[in-house]
């Protein structure tokens, strides 16, 4: 798993990011997420980068999709406490044979 963090796209109207290369594979996963999934609390501790890589090795069986919606739910709370900050997930997965019709 690569884990890279950086500075909010869109927030300011011009910036210097730096740039960096991966080459992805057949199969291989993306997800972006904002700091408000890694910020949750779950079950009463702090979720954290750990929580989530924790959980995303857990869950390489699944299908993007419920791999996924297993994150949400995880970070969401479920005992009526409000949720602290905004969650946003962007996941995608790598297919060269893709016709690009499937999102």
């Amino acid at each position: 798993m690569l884990f890279r963090s950086g500075f909010l796209l869109g927030a300011l109207p011009r910036g210097e990011w730096s740039v960096e290369s991966v080459v992805l594979l057949p199969g291989d996963r993306v997800l972006l997420y904002t700091d408000g999934v890694v910020e949750a609390e779950v079950q009463g501790q702090p979720f954290g980068l750990e929580g989530l890589a924790c959980l995303l090795g857990r869950t390489t069986d699944q299908s993007l999709h419920e791999q996924t919606q297993t994150v949400i739910e995880t970070v969401t709370p479920t005992n009526g406490d409000p949720q602290r900050d905004d969650m946003t997930l962007l996941a995608f997965q790598y297919d060269p044979e893709s016709d690009g019709r499937r999102v």
